[in-house]
Order: structure tokens, then sequence, then C-alpha cells
């Protein structure tokens, strides 16, 4: 793994140990520690020194989802049917959370970090308690796999993506609130809007659809795309991007339901959107180049190139002034999130 100053975009370190590819990296929320997932085992690292910390082991197959809690404390890996949770500081295992008969194919802690989710592919959903390690309930009713699985961020909800359908839980009684159907295939992604009223589910046959998550009521379906890779929700709720296996993004009205622009330019599949923390633009990513737009009008405003292979990731800072892209080219480039200057590779 590389790390780098996101400020002035110099190297800072190449961190090594792995012994097989890292599928799975995630900074601590308090920015001061980076796991890594590789094979069997989880990397810690200071991520202000990049001085290797250590390495949890013991899992007996690969890892196939790693998360922080909100205060950086726990860390938790998933792998095969078990999820193992880890003290941080100790770097030693506090707990292992069995129950699942199937691949646990994510993991998400609630906003204030005293519940975990675990998604079984093949089963459930399970709630433990962060503290004590105890399964607190068992989420039923999936005859398919599942794929996602996301906490409201107001911590009050849980959505479940799967086949066909997505299922809405009550975190608090740990009843069913609701069946989301309409999808015609798999449930790849579920996402809440941030003010938590408004859930939009997204699947490869080219749909984006919201529910109003308080009444269950299915808005209108969004069609537009041939598959759709990514969503995302504006800082506001009020506007919804999807970007798409035919390279076109789709602006859509999510309080209304309405298709607001269709943005074309890119040349091949667009893999994924954001939004600027102010709203006001957009950078979408495909090929060997990043495009940002005006979400008002809906206009190209500049289009960012300079890798030499497909984008697979960006990222606005929180203050809006710069857009992180990395590309299958092995590079990390900088930008000026305005006038879209190059700053640093």
């Amino acid at each position: 793994m590389r790390l780098w100053d996101a400020r002035t975009g110099e190297y800072q370190a190449t961190l090594r140990g792995h012994r097989n590819r890292v599928s799975k990296v995630v900074f601590s929320p308090d920015g001061t520690t980076l796991a890594g997932g590789s094979n069997r085992d989880v990397h810690l690292w200071d991520a202000r020194t990049g001085e290797y910390q250590a390495t949890l082991r013991g899992h007996r197959d690969n890892i196939s989802s790693v998360a922080f809690s909100p205060d950086s404390r726990t860390l938790a890996s998933a792998s095969f049917q078990e999820v193992w949770l880890w003290d941080v500081r100790t770097e030693q295992r506090i707990a292992t959370l069995k129950g699942h008969t199937d691949w646990v194919s994510s993991v998400a802690f609630s906003p204030d970090g005293t519940t975990l989710a675990s998604a079984g592919r093949k089963d459930t959903i399970q709630l433990w308690d962060v503290q004590t390690g105890e399964r607190q309930a068992i989420l039923m009713g999936y005859t398919r796999e599942i794929y996602s699985v996301a906490f409201s961020p107001d911590g009050t909800m849980l959505a479940g993506g799967s086949y066909k359908e997505i299922r809405l839980w009550d975190v608090q009684t740990e009843e069913q609130i609701a069946t989301l159907k309409g999808h015609t295939g798999w449930v790849r992604s579920v996402v809440f809007s941030p003010d938590s009223t408004t859930l939009a589910g997204t699947n490869w046959h080219g749909t984006v659809q919201l529910w109003g998550v308080r009444t269950g009521e299915s808005n209108p379906i969004f069609r537009g795309h041939t598959r759709v890779y990514s969503v995302a929700f504006s800082p506001d709720s009020t506007t919804l991007a999807s970007g798409s296996w035919d390279g076109t993004v789709q602006l859509w009205n999510a309080r209304l339901g309405k298709h607001i622009a269709t943005l074309k330019g890119h040349t091949d599949r667009v893999y994924s959107v954001a939004f600027s923390p102010n709203g006001t633009t957009l950078a979408s990513r495909g090929d060997g180049e990043v495009r940002l737009w005006d979400v008002v009008t809906g206009q190209h405003k500049v289009t960012l190139k300079g890798h030499t292979d497909r984008v697979y990731s960006v990222a606005f800072s929180p203050d809006d002034t710069t857009l992180a892209s990395a590309s299958r080219d092995g590079e990390v480039r900088l930008w000026d999130a305005v006038t879209g200057q190059h700053k640093a590779t």
C-alpha cells in the first residue's frame, strides 16, 4: 500500500508486509490507523508515519470485509462464516461472532458504534452487541443472496439488498418495516439519503428506484441506463446521480421523481459518481478521464485528463478545493476542483 499527503500530493511511504494482494483498505475515523486486508490477515499501520503496527491473524479463509467502529477503537473483520472484533489499541481479538451458515459478504457499524450488522450472503442479516459480542437479533426472511447492507445516517433503520427486493428493518425493535419490491434483478447497492428519508436501490438491469423509508412507498423508477454501477445523493438529499455501463450520468430530482438531465461525454462505462460537499459540482469517472459537471445546469465544466487507463474512484476533499482520482494506471492524481488544474501526481 502507498501513503500520500492529501494536501501536497507528496509521496510519504510504501507499506510493505502483505503476502498477497491487498483487497480491503480502510482508515480509522480518527485518521490514526490504516487497516489492510490481505488473504487471511489484517495488517495495521500508523497512518501518520507509515510505520507497521501489527498483523491480526487467525482467520481460516480470505478476508471479505473490514470496518472500523465510529470511535476507531474496534475493528471488525469478516471471513467465511465469522466476524471477528479486535481491540485496535491492544491488537487483541475480543470477540468471535458466529452464526452465519454462508459467506459474510458485508459488515457495517451503526452510527453510534454500539451495533454491528453482518450480512450473510445466502441467509440472514445478524445484529451484534459490539460491547459484549452477543448476538442481538437475526433478521430473517431472505430467500436469496444478500449483497449489500447499510444503516441510515440517523441510526434508526437498516437496509439489506437481495434478489428483486430490499428489506427495511427498525433497528430498535428489530422488526421488519417493509419489503421494497420493484427491481427485476439483484440489488447490488443500497444507499440512504443524508437526511434518512429516502432509500435508493440499484441493479444491473439499468434501473434506480427510490422509496420513502418512513412510508415504504415506492417513488418512480428511474430508467434510462443499460446497467447501473453507482448512485449518489447530493448533500441536501434533493438530487440523485447515477452512473452507468452505457457511459452516461443521469441526474434525477429525488423528491419529485423527475429526470433532470443526461450528462454525456464519457466513451466508456461510468464506474462512480460523487458530489462535492457544497453540492454544486458532480464528478464522474470511467475511461482515462474525470469529468466535472455543474449540478444546477447539467453543463460540462471541465475534463481532467492525464490518466492512461480507466479511472476507478474519485473523491472530493471536505473543503471542496481538491479532487482525487485513482486509476488502473497505478497513479493517484490531485486536481483543483474549481479550475480542473492538475496539482500533483
